[in-house]
């Protein structure tokens, strides 16, 4: 079955930014970190199907090597956006 969630990057004039390196870093996972670049609809769509986890801890979100995010929860399925 496995685990899939989209991240959107977009600039500060709202437009979709292609090509942009995205890793999420995975609690309870030791050492696991999954990287996938953006689109030209600045999606970067993470598919891990392995895992089995409807909800999955992330300890940190970072783009272009910034951290933007920590300490959530992500639900398969679920999609974020984030402005840089």
């Amino acid at each position: 079955m496995g685990w899939n969630a989209s991240i959107r990057v977009m600039s500060d004039d709202g437009d979709p930014k292609s090509s942009v390196e995205v890793k999420i870093f995975f609690s309870g996972l030791i050492g696991t970190v999954t990287t996938e670049y953006t689109d030209s609809d600045g999606w970067a769509n993470f598919d891990i199907p392995e895992v089995d986890d409807y909800t999955m801890h992330v300890d940190k979100i970072y783009i272009d090597g910034s951290n933007v995010d920590e300490s959530i929860s992500l639900d398969t399925g679920d999609t974020r956006s984030y402005t840089v």
